[in-house]
């Protein structure tokens, strides 16, 4: 009797116990609900978007039972998959882990072998040689490579305060051994310009623009300080433009290579300016490049914006910033020039968001290109015009003695405010009606000096300038209504630019019309209609 109440009392229990497990505990696999946002930040979480390593990159190290490991000693779990890919059983998946893990362990411990291993892993992924597999073309590691590849050559080559690249030949050391870079010293010059400094780009925020276009593609992107290497006269390139250039590390077999102890790469530098694309492994590849964040940093100088006020009250006839014509590029024959003039109280960086813009329009940046022309605002209009005049006529001579570029010939004026008034002085002539206006007797009865009167004439007596095909005027009260900043040119500009490109040239000069509400097609119509 006491054994049969035993067992019930048990089976009571037993019963319990599963009732209560059953109810309260959840299935060992499941599946939950989750909104996209964590769904996708789940699936593609990365060394570069989430400080960790990807669920791929977790499988690999599963596979090989590296995971605990790599926890624990992470160097050691490094260690032990790059000796699994050397010994040829590893593939393209080992390869992408190794590129993480090391730049995830580079960006703790800051040690630069690791950010270079990280380049050159990222590199072998993604070019490797005739029987490897290369990546898929919806592979999503295929992007992380290309940022671990430019991330990694930024940091394996930067300078000891990390604000500039130092890009030397050299014997660089790596995690399981070294690797000899060969510069390409060519990439230095452009020109009559020498790159001086470096300064990586990748890893910026911008603010004061409005746009910003980075075209993806392989190499890190850069910012190129230059000085010219002879002395340079007339326009030229402004003291402080930098130049848009890409990094590129490149390994012959890099699969190969990375069973060796001793490895061989060369790099080279691209201003991407003049070369949109590189050539690896037989293959065409876009090169990494950000305009906008190179432009950035050149109107981030102060210099510039302290003129504005500066050059306003120096008072009349002042120099106090030199008057200059400059460029943003060298002199490229065949692409009509179009020449920018600040308004009053500015300067050249207020037409910063429409040049950024106007960049990025291949049929605009293909057959134009920028000058800007810098002036005292306080100097009266019609002295700063003939400044203008001559410093156009001044470039053109110079660039163009022969007269055999018809580009020239079909220059664009483009001005804001002030700057309106100068575009118009160079197409219109006045003869002796500005003068009787503000004068009593002729010009030669003038008591002045010969210098002086030489001045007046210049500054007085206008003619066309034979060269400039148009102007656009903006006046202020036209930017003010479509622009945030009261004081900078709004981009209507570009629309016309993209319009002008693919018609014909205009035989009549038209100033924009000061309304303050202009539709794109009375812009057009102003300026380039026949």
């Amino acid at each position: 009797m006491k054994r049969s109440s035993a067992r019930q009392i048990a089976s009571a229990l037993s019963c319990m116990i599963w009732l209560l497990l059953t109810a309260g505990c959840q299935t060992p696999v499941g599946v939950e609900r989750v909104d996209a946002v964590t769904a996708q930040h789940q699936l593609t979480a990365n060394a570069l978007t989430a400080d960790e390593l990807s669920p791929s990159a977790r499988n690999v190290l599963r596979r090989w039972v590296l995971s605990e490991r790599y926890d624990d000693d992470p160097t050691g779990a490094i260690a032990a998959l790059y000796g699994i890919v050397a010994d040829g059983r590893g593939d393209e998946d080992e390869v992408i882990t190794l590129a993480e893990m090391s730049y995830l362990y580079a960006e703790e411990t800051r040690q630069r072998p690791y950010f270079l291993a990280a380049g050159i892993y990222s590199f072998a992924f993604l070019f490797p040689e005739k029987g490897f597999e290369p990546p898929k073309p919806y592979d999503p590691r295929l992007r992380l490579a290309a940022d671990l590849y430019s991330l990694g050559i930024s940091h394996a080559f930067a300078s000891a305060d990390d604000a500039t690249v130092d890009l030397k030949s050299g014997v660089y050391e790596l995690p399981f051994g070294r690797v000899h870079v060969v510069v390409n010293s060519s990439g230095f010059e452009w020109h009559n310009r020498r790159v001086v400094a470096l300064t990586p780009v990748q890893e910026v925020a911008i603010r004061g623009l409005a746009n910003r276009y980075r075209h993806p593609g392989i190499g890190a992107p850069l910012a190129a300080a230059t000085q010219p290497i002879i002395a340079e006269s007339g326009i030229q390139v402004a003291p402080r433009m930098k130049l848009p250039m890409t990094a590129v590390l490149r390994l012959d077999a890099p699969r190969r290579q990375l069973a060796q102890r001793e490895l061989r790469a060369t790099l080279d530098l691209y201003n991407t300016h003049d070369v949109a694309a590189t050539t690896i492994a037989g293959k065409s590849v876009p090169l990494e490049a950000d305009e906008t964040a190179v432009l950035a940093y050149v109107l981030a100088s102060p210099q510039i914006w302290e003129r504005e006020l500066k050059a306003f009250f120096s008072g009349v006839f002042s120099e106090s910033t030199p008057t200059q014509l400059a460029s943003i590029d060298a002199y490229r024959p065949g692409r009509i020039p179009v020449v920018f003039v600040h308004g009053t109280a500015s300067s050249a960086g207020r037409w910063g968001d429409m040049v950024n813009d106007l960049l990025d329009d291949p049929r605009i940046r293909d057959r134009y290109q920028f000058w800007f022309f810098t002036y005292d605002t306080g100097n009266p209009v019609l002295y700063s015009a003939a400044l203008l005049r001559e410093a156009l006529a001044d470039a053109v001579h110079k660039l163009d003695p022969a007269g055999t570029d018809p580009a020239l010939s079909e220059m664009v004026v483009i001005g804001h405010s002030q700057g309106g008034l100068l575009a118009k002085a160079m197409v219109v002539d006045t003869g002796d009606r500005v003068w009787e206006a503000i004068a009593y007797k002729p010009i030669d009865e003038v008591r002045v000096s010969p210098e002086g009167r030489d001045l007046l004439r210049r500054a007085v007596f206008i003619k066309p300038l034979p060269f400039v095909r148009r102007v656009v005027f903006m006046p202020r009260r036209t930017a003010a209504a479509t622009s945030p900043n009261i004081r900078s040119p709004n981009s209507w500009a570009g629309f016309l630019l993209s319009h002008c490109a693919s018609s014909g040239p205009a035989s009549s000069l038209r100033a924009m019309p000061a309304t303050s509400r202009s539709t794109r097609a009375t812009w057009v119509r102003a300026a380039c209609s026949a």
